[in-house]
Formats: C-alpha cells, sequence, structure tokens
C-alpha cells in the first residue's frame, strides 16, 4: 500500500474514532511525545490557544474519553457543554497535522485543532 493511501487511513480512523468518542481507538494514533494543541479564531486570519497542550497518546485518550460528551442519533447528549453543545450542534474548523512513521504505522507527532468558532467553556 501506498504511504499516502495509509495516511489518508490515518485520518480516517482519527474522524471515526473522534465520533465514536473512543479514546483508546483514537490516542493509539499518536506518538507518545506528539503536541497536540487546540486553537479558537481569533480574527479572519489568527487563532489564539485556548487550553493547554496534550502530550501523547495516553492524553489524547483521557481526553477523549473523559472531555467528550458522546454523540447520540438524535442530536447531542443531554448536559452537554461547551464547543459540543453550548454551540448548538455545529463546530467548524480543521486539523493541521504532523504524520512520521514509528515502527512501520504511521503516527501523529502534532497535532493542531483550528477551530473557525469561538471555543466556548462555561463561566470564563
Amino acid at each position: 500500500m501506498s504511504d499516502e493511501r495509509e495516511i489518508q487511513g490515518v485520518l480516517a480512523r482519527c474522524v471515526r474514532a473522534t465520533d465514536q468518542c473512543d479514546g483508546k481507538s483514537r490516542g493509539a494514533l499518536f506518538a507518545d511525545d506528539a503536541v497536540v494543541q487546540s486553537f479558537s479564531r481569533t480574527g479572519p486570519d489568527s487563532h489564539a490557544p485556548v487550553t493547554p497542550s496534550l502530550i501523547g497518546g495516553a492524553a489524547v485518550e483521557y481526553a477523549v474519553d473523559h472531555c467528550m460528551a458522546p454523540h447520540s442519533l438524535g442530536g447531542w447528549a443531554g448536559g452537554s457543554f461547551g464547543s459540543q453543545g453550548a454551540v448548538r450542534r455545529i463546530e467548524s474548523g480543521y486539523y493541521d497535522t504532523d504524520l512520521r512513521r514509528i515502527d512501520g504505522s504511521w503516527k501523529s507527532v502534532g497535532h493542531r485543532i483550528l477551530l473557525d468558532m469561538p471555543y466556548v467553556v462555561p463561566g470564563v
């Protein structure tokens, strides 16, 4: 299989694991020292960091398992907050991901989440 096709598969698994709130699968796609950063749009061509960086696949697994409200067939889960509920059901943005082949598998070593909308944090 070509590198391009393998990378497409990694990115597809990333999206599926995120949509399914599957922390174990999502975390497995990251190197142990990967840096994950979240940014919120602050202007037409600018973003600012909104959360501390996550380091490594274990941190990604924990964040997905403990900080993301599961999606339901009818919309967001009851009691959801932040960008998963208070902004209604619309989330928009991009991933900017750096991949490296590690022990024969493509892993994310840098992952930036660039949200198009303001990041909503209750009480802040």
